[in-house]
């Protein structure tokens, strides 16, 4: 998990909707466990 971390800051700045998708999938995730 803390992989997940590192880049989603660096990312960021250069794919913010990418992080965007990326983030709703793990929420989703996360709610439906």
């Amino acid at each position: 998990m803390n992989d997940l971390r590192t880049p989603l800051h660096y990312t960021n700045k250069h794919h913010r909707l990418g992080i965007y998708k990326f983030s709703n999938k793990s929420i989703i995730f996360t709610e439906t466990k």
